[in-house]
């Protein structure tokens, strides 16, 4: 198994594709990457877990890219970093992962957001063309704004560099999509317990390391914002460039009443 992070889910299109009861329909380089990790890991059950999740928002692509995202990452974490199989999660590995997650290391970190999977073919897309992992590809990454990337091509100099910082609204995603995920997983009778449920402090999180340039609105507020006014507006509120590709996600996000 790599020891770097790889996509292993497909963009929406493609997902609605795959065959649910086996993984023939998945690219080659998931099944290898799942089949090269240790028997202890459980990669493949886990797999199958998220899927199955996912693809219970597979419904609208902005709710499916939104919750692939953060399960994505909690999937690779277990993998790589905890190295333990995702249904056998607890509450301190779910505070590890929030802590990854302010803190993620620099080679899971990209410069700007890039495709997952690149096509091998000709100009016309086929159904028989194969698709390869994106090298460039990682599971957090920084949006450089257009005038910036603009004013480094112009000025043959490199981007400026800056720390990843979480902006608060998604580390509130990131509590509900994985909660959302560990509440499927105890109704398939997968695991019996929620780690990120068990988490007491969630506010903690939103407080270190996070992008506080706006008062912090809890997710019921965000969703009436979006659902009320332009992204063009709330994004630059409540969002940082960041999480600008996953703001208007927030409105299909669950919210605790």
């Amino acid at each position: 198994m790599s020891p770097h992070p790889q996509p292993l889910f497909e963009t929406f299109d493609r997902f609605h594709e795959l065959n649910f009861l086996h993984l023939n329909g998945e690219l080659p380089a998931v099944r290898n990457f799942l089949q090269g990790c240790t028997d202890e890991l459980q990669a493949v059950e886990g797999y199958r877990a998220v899927r199955g999740f996912l693809k219970s928002y597979a419904g609208n692509e902005a709710t499916f890219n939104s919750y692939r995202t953060h399960i994505e990452r909690l999937l690779l974490w277990s993998l790589l970093v905890a190295g333990k199989p995702l249904v056998e999660l607890r509450r301190r590995d779910a505070e590890a992962f929030m802590e990854f997650c302010l803190n993620p290391p620099a080679d899971w970190i990209g410069l700007v957001v890039k495709s997952r999977f690149l096509r091998v073919g000709g100009r016309k897309k086929l159904d028989t063309d194969t698709y390869t992992v994106n090298l460039q590809w990682r599971p957090f990454s920084h949006t450089v704004a257009k005038r910036e990337r603009k004013i480094a091509e112009e000025a043959v100099a490199a981007l400026p560099s800056r720390p990843y910082r979480m902006s608060q609204g998604s580390v509130a995603q990131v509590f509900a999509v994985c909660g959302s995920f560990f509440q499927h997983a105890i109704d398939e009778g997968l695991t019996e317990v929620n780690p990120f449920r068990a988490v007491k402090q969630k506010s903690i999180y939103k407080q270190r390391n996070t992008l506080d340039d706006a008062p912090y609105r809890d997710m019921k507020d965000l969703q009436a914002d979006l659902r009320h006014n332009s992204l063009s507006t709330t994004q630059n509120t409540y969002y940082n460039t960041l999480d600008e590709q996953r703001a208007h996600s927030v409105k299909s996000l669950p919210v605790r009443r």
